[in-house]
């Protein structure tokens, strides 16, 4: 019988080849929301769980021209949205009725809504255009540990269908030849610049780029392939190191702290999920959260393309074990010590995906939706050692 942590990695790689048979009402969503964009509607992005929106706005290798819906996080409607926006929404049904309640007054307010979730999800009918996940509504925990169900998969499918969304969108807005702007990542030498430049702006100027679109459904199809080449090659060559984190945390935990600090802007709402078996003290440097280690504890760091120098020291310097899970290691930075895990996340230095052709850069981050993936991923390998 496989592992559990092989089992979750069946399911996430099912979840995302599930997408592709989304990827016409994706398309046909992506190019209203197009013309109403191109014609001066506004995009806003909202869910009931906060890390949906966090990943889709103002983000490395994002649209510009997405921001998250004011009052969205209490579900109360503001004066900002107006007839002829648009919204990308997300559900785990987790407040269906004041939800519910916000989508159709957004639909009588004359937005455009186009909704990702379960396929039996109560808020299904409220919404113009629906993105079926395939799950089970909820935060679909796909693993049976005992009398639990473990490793929720509901935030990763989300936020891989709306970045299938923001690329359609793209393209479609290409296809009425209008180039939108797109940032790069900070930690590129010349993203930061580049980002001031375009600030605030959610196209670029006339004849500054011309972005050739594709047929429709073809460059989700090419992002649905990055991250199932990256899942791909997480099972071909790390699945061994990450058991080995797995036994590692298994033996930790029953005297010791198993810390595991994420990097990335859906990682921090997955702290209490339904579905999470609390093996591991998760924290989230980005919050100023920094883990008190101990001499015994284990450290597990699922980061980004660089290396945390703060975290790398103060690990080496306490503990005897620690694990580093990252991207980007085609450019290598560090030299692993004595009792590190390393693990090639197969995500590329720069965390984009897409060569748009005529535009500068490359665009939509990979890793949002494998690091996410990777957190249950290490728990799931964990749960191969500790009892039910």
């Amino acid at each position: 019988m496989s592992s559990l942590a092989e089992q979750y990695l069946d399911s996430v790689q099912a979840g995302l080849t599930g997408l592709e048979r989304q990827l016409p009402s994706i398309a046909a969503a992506a190019t209203q929301a197009a013309e109403r964009a191109c014609a001066g509607g506004r995009v806003w992005a909202l869910s009931d769980e906060e890390g949906f929106v966090s990943e889709l706005q103002h983000r490395a290798s994002g649209l510009m021209m997405v921001r998250g819906l004011p009052g969205g996080e209490t579900f109360e409607l503001d004066d900002s949205v107006s007839a002829g926006d648009v919204v990308i929404a997300a559900t785990q049904d987790r407040a269906a009725g004041r939800q519910g309640a916000l989508l159709e007054a957004l639909a009588e307010r004359g937005a455009a809504v186009a909704l990702i979730g379960a396929a039996d999800s109560a808020l299904r009918p409220r919404a113009a255009a629906f993105i079926d996940t395939g799950l089970p509504a909820g935060s679909a925990p796909v693993l049976s540990y005992g009398d639990a169900a473990i490793c929720p998969l509901a935030s990763a499918l989300n936020i891989a269908a709306g970045w299938l969304w923001c690329i359609e969108l793209a393209n479609a807005c290409a296809a009425l030849g209008r180039a939108p702007v797109f940032l790069m990542s900070g930690g590129l030498a010349s993203g930061r610049d580049r980002n001031r430049q375009h600030e605030g702006k959610f196209f670029h100027d006339p004849g500054e780029y011309r972005i050739v679109p594709s047929p429709a459904g073809q460059q989700g199809r090419e992002l649905l392939a990055e991250w199932l080449r990256c899942l791909a090659g997480i099972r071909a060559t790390e699945l061994g190191r990450i058991a080995e984190i797995g036994a590692v945390a298994a033996a930790c935990a029953a005297r010791h702290t198993v810390w595991c600090a994420s990097i990335g802007h859906n990682l921090h709402a997955q702290r209490g999920l339904d579905g999470d078996p609390g093996f591991f003290r998760l924290l989230f440097p980005e919050w100023d959260e920094k883990a008190d280690l101990q001499a015994g504890d284990f450290y597990i760091f699922n980061g980004y393309y660089t290396f945390p120098e703060e975290e790398l020291a103060a690990a080496r310097a306490t503990v005897e074990r620690s694990a580093w899970i990252m991207g980007g290691k085609e450019i290598e930075t560090i030299y692993p010590h004595p009792g590190e895990i390393h693990v090639n996340a197969y995500w590329q230095y720069g965390d984009a995906s897409i060569r748009l052709p005529g535009y500068d850069v490359r665009v939509v981050p990979p890793s949002g939706v494998i690091t996410t993936a990777m957190l249950w991923l290490l728990h799931a390998a964990a749960a191969d050692h500790i009892p039910s």
